[in-house]
């Protein structure tokens, strides 16, 4: 996959790769791989299988949406959306099934930063369900500030 497609990081076997609209269905298999309370953490809301195929679509089209790659296994996406204010950009991301640990977030997660930074962006902005601990990691790893409020952490990094 990765040959046909403008690779922007790597570590070990990962590349994380620009998705492209045809790319669509696997984001939608990361997505799919997560269990139930893994999509209403990712989500924040419970969602069936059409509808996050009919998300990842609709975020590719959209979005700038990124696949960590290895090989031929999508194995996490993360995906940035630009705010009505057009200064601030908001995160999300998600790994694969099996593979947190496995430095898939960072690397996703530092190339969202690079881009947002690159697109002239001053804020990356995330939420995250408190209950879920994945998120919080990384986003204290790469210098996020946070709220709490009701069950749920607002993130922010400044980046200019």
């Amino acid at each position: 996959m990765t040959e046909n497609h403008s690779c922007v990081a790597t570590e070990g076997d990962i590349h994380v790769v620009w998705a492209k609209a045809e790319d669509y269905l696997n984001v939608a298999e990361v997505l799919l791989s997560l269990d139930r309370d893994e999509r209403r953490n990712r989500f924040f809301g419970t969602l069936g299988d059409v509808r996050v195929r009919e998300h990842a679509r609709l975020a590719v089209s959209r979005n700038a949406v990124r696949l960590a790659m290895r090989g031929d296994i999508p194995v996490g996406t993360s995906e940035l959306a630009c705010t009505d204010d057009g200064e601030i950009v908001a995160l999300a991301f998600a790994v694969r099934r099996g593979w947190c640990g496995n430095g898939v977030a960072s690397l996703l997660v530092q190339s969202a930063i690079t881009d947002a930074r690159e697109f002239g962006y001053r804020m990356v902005i995330a939420e995250s369900l408190t209950a879920n601990a994945g998120p919080r990691v990384i986003f204290l790893k790469f210098g996020f500030k946070y709220e709490v409020e009701e069950g749920m952490y607002t993130w922010n990094l400044h980046i200019r």
